[in-house]
């Protein structure tokens, strides 16, 4: 008797053939097989980074200028044609900013005026940034005659590099790069929106 797995069928016409739905489960298990290779070297990091800015504002004119999502541009160092919002600066609203190589878009989850607190996460463009995941969050507290904006980010990273970025690579190749750049980035933000709401 031949073995079931490897027994071949007579055909119609005097041919042989392998059963079909031994044909079909090798194909499965070939793609299968393939899909776990192409993700093998893809690594998923979670991150969470954080800074403080203290500044002059007041904190109410402050939270007026940052929780504005329509004119966020004019501190996040964008041209206005470089950016489009959907509907104002309530939960659901969109923005999209078109300075990168492909457009990145971004959706309010979280605004809160009693706590003056924003959250906004990236729903589109997060690749080019080797990134699968960006939800950041800043709130503005009261300090001293001031401000002072806390701002934070939960991410995910593809394959981040350890150490800073070598010579030539972009500065999210590392997590700390990430970090870095992301640090530098909110800082000059929240001076920015200083400037604006003095």
């Amino acid at each position: 008797m031949s073995d079931p797995i490897t027994r071949l069928n007579a055909a119609p016409e005097g041919r042989y053939h392998l059963p079909f739905p031994y044909l079909l489960q090798r194909v499965f298990c070939c793609q299968l097989l393939l899909h776990l290779l192409v993700d093998w070297k893809k690594t998923m990091t979670s991150l969470h980074f954080a800074t403080e800015t203290v500044v002059a504002a007041a904190p109410a004119k402050l939270w007026e200028v940052m929780s504005d999502y329509g004119t966020a541009w004019k501190w996040m160092d964008l041209k206005e044609d470089e950016y489009v919002v959907s509907a104002g600066s309530a939960v659901g609203s969109t923005r999209t900013m078109t300075h990168m190589p492909e457009a990145l878009v971004e959706i309010v989850r979280k605004n809160d005026a009693e706590t003056m607190s924003f959250s906004y996460e990236l729903t589109e463009g997060a690749a080019q940034y080797n990134m699968s995941k960006y939800v950041p969050t800043f709130q503005v507290v009261p300090e001293g005659s001031g401000s002072k904006v806390l701002y934070s980010v939960d991410l995910v990273v593809v394959n981040p590099g350890e150490g800073m970025p070598k010579d030539g690579e972009p500065p999210f190749a590392t997590a700390d790069g990430l970090k870095a750049m992301i640090v530098g980035m909110y800082t000059g933000w929240v001076n920015n929106a200083a400037k604006l709401a003095m």
